[in-house]
């Protein structure tokens, strides 16, 4: 009911209130307020950040505050597709999807236990399934994110959800795409069928000329020889191409301790350096400038020095492989944003500079033969109070597994 209803127009209901007794005017009271405050906007919670809001159908787990929001126009997100193979039921895509993009990160906010990652799955998934949502990727054990895909004339909306224990990261970005054009279809009155056998004309010379031989096709001149196709790794074809790649690997909030499902992106450059045992390599810690300077050097450092202590527990030399931590002082993307800070929070694997394989000596060759002690990386004690800044490596699309001997599919 609007203020126009509750009051009447032209002033017709002027008349009724003023011959109303008190008693009827008093129940009159409460209808004009609850038309009055009707016609207010809806308000975000108290706790959330200014100028953010929902995405419509993806309303919060309960409990939750918004403490991060971005929204940019044009933008770009790449998004992690389940594709399964004969070879790999697992194998994921990366799709890459332009257009208004929202990041939005929820934080709980009370005082009771939050929600397993579980149920914060299935309550997302829920809103996906009414709002008519395909899941492009589900959460499994070690990957918890998932990717949902709606596509509705011409205009598609991808979600990616991160989900934490008391952290949710919800990435989405609507598209507009255009309709393909429908494949090339002959018109059918332009299809001549063959005459049938039965009335094709026969004359006796027809009959009786010999048929004439085809002349020989040529031979055609041989031509430059078409490449193999390659097996070598995604990540070993960037290496080698531009002298460094970021490794997708996730490590616990705050410190320098890989996540367990971290330990095939491990395998996949310990694979890599076997193959190419000339390369020697830097690991070098980044992140990004929320948070103690000091603090983030010594973390990026640890984190480092964390790969590449199972590096050479996968038997690679230890005289190749050198681990610096940098700390937030070489971003790759706008901090101003949660997509460019988290960008910043990387590994990356860094070709040295006229890098060849070293000999190790006969001592080395004895110690790498069976598994080295894991080194340092730090004392657990200086872990026990969390920084100001949250530092942390959010979980990744999980790279498409390889087989030991070091190729991928």
């Amino acid at each position: 009911m609007g203020h126009a209803d509750c009051i009447g127009q032209n002033g017709r209901w002027r008349g009724y209130i003023l011959f109303m007794s008190p008693c009827d005017r008093l129940f009159l009271l409460p209808c004009l307020l609850a038309c009055a405050f009707a016609s207010l906007p809806a308000s975000a919670d108290s706790g959330d950040v200014e100028g953010s809001r929902d995405y419509p159908g993806w309303t919060r787990m309960p409990g939750f505050e918004i403490t991060d929001y971005d929204e940019d126009n044009p933008a770009e997100y790449t998004f992690s597709v389940s594709r399964p193979l004969a070879i790999d039921l697992n194998h994921l895509e990366a799709v890459p999807v332009e257009g208004h993009r929202y990041v939005i990160r929820y934080e709980w906010s009370d005082s009771a236990t939050p929600p397993t990652l579980l149920k914060t799955q299935r309550y997302y998934e829920k809103l996906a399934a009414a709002a008519g949502y395909v899941m492009e990727k589900s959460g499994a054990v070690g990957n918890v994110t998932e990717t949902f895909h709606l596509e509705k004339q011409g205009r598609q909306i991808w979600v990616f959800l991160n989900p934490s224990v008391r952290v949710n990261m919800l990435t989405v970005v609507e598209s507009r795409t255009a309709t393909p054009p429908p494949l090339a279809v002959i018109p059918p009155s332009t299809i001549v069928a063959p005459a049938p056998q039965s009335e094709i004309a026969l004359t006796p010379a027809a009959i009786t000329a010999p048929v004439p031989t085809p002349a020989p096709e040529p031979t055609p001149a041989p031509g430059p020889e078409s490449p193999p196709a390659t097996t070598e790794d995604p990540l070993a074809t960037i290496l080698l191409k531009d002298g460094r790649v970021i490794l997708p690997l996730s490590f616990l909030p705050g410190k320098p301790d890989l996540d367990d499902d971290s330990q095939p992106v491990i395998d996949r450059v310990v694979a890599i350096l076997k193959l190419h045992p000339d390369l020697d390599v830097t690991i070098e810690g980044h992140t990004d400038l929320t948070g103690d300077e000091q603090y983030n050097l010594l973390l990026s450092k640890q984190r480092a020095q964390a790969v590449r202590t199972l590096l050479i527990a996968g038997h690679i030399s230890r005289h190749r492989l050198t681990a610096v931590g940098l700390g937030g002082t070489q971003p790759v993307a706008d901090e101003g944003t949660a997509v460019g800070r988290e960008k910043n929070r990387r590994i990356e694997l860094v070709v040295q500079t006229g890098s060849t394989s070293k000999e190790p000596s006969q001592k080395d060759a004895t110690q790498e033969g069976a598994s080295p002690p894991m080194e340092p990386v730090g004392s657990s004690s200086f872990h026990s109070t969390a920084p100001d800044g949250v530092n942390y490596y959010p979980k990744p699309a999980a790279a498409p597994a390889i087989p030991p001997a070091g190729l991928s599919h």
